[in-house]
């Protein structure tokens, strides 16, 4: 499951406080903590079952492409009907999508080039293992200029789709600067997106939900 996951924190939180209005020696106290826990777990096993079987479809789309193996399946934002996979190769990641109410299992495939030799001369700078760590050893490098690199973790999916392109698909992300007169490395986490932004992202994500496949 996702970080944040209302339909999952939600019953069970709602039991908790409903449960507290209740007197102790009222027998609904125990059956509407139930209640709220069985909801919670029931949604919980529900996304366990989902994960198996799009993972399965992830790994039936890239039977034609043996360079591609799955190597990570995970649910996007507040739900999950919608799941993300990252493809790796040699030199590139791949993230497809596919919601439960896809019309076929074909999945689309959007290419990142890992470009993780920008790192062979700081790779093993403790900043850099830590990210590395952080991100699983799932993310992609591209270089800003010629004393910066921003570095974009992809265990999360993309959180924006204005376009295929690094830039464009994941708004939040770290810059690594190195710094020309000592050589040391400064870091900043950068949030590439605003409020503004939430909305329609929100609208392209229900969409996608939906079975739209042409708005991720």
């Amino acid at each position: 499951m996702f970080v944040v996951d209302f339909f999952y924190t939600v019953p069970f939180l709602v039991s908790v406080i409903a449960v507290s209005f209740i007197k102790r020696s009222s027998g609904w106290r125990k059956k509407v903590n139930y209640f709220g826990l069985g909801l919670s777990t029931t949604y919980l096993l529900a996304g366990l079952i989902n994960k198996y079987s799009v993972t399965r479809i992830f790994q039936s789309d890239l039977e034609n492409e043996p360079k591609n193996e799955l190597v990570f399946v995970g649910t996007t934002p507040l739900n999950i009907l919608l799941w993300y996979g990252v493809a790796e190769s040699d030199s590139s990641f791949q993230i497809g999508y596919y919601s439960l109410f896809d019309d076929d299992s074909e999945i689309e495939w959007i290419p990142f080039n890992k470009n993780h030799h920008l790192l062979n001369k700081i790779e093993n700078e403790y900043g850099v293992n830590r990210l590395k760590w952080f991100s699983d050893n799932l993310f992609i490098v591209t270089r800003e200029d010629e004393t910066t690199l921003n570095f974009y973790t992809l265990k999360f999916g993309r959180s924006k789709f204005e376009s295929a392109e690094p830039d464009g698909s994941f708004a939040f992300y770290m810059r690594i600067h190195q710094s020309g007169q000592t050589g040391e490395l400064e870091y900043e986490t950068v949030r590439d997106t605003d409020v503004n932004d939430l909305g329609p992202q929100i609208r392209k994500l229900v969409r996608r939900i939906a079975g739209d496949n042409t708005v991720l």
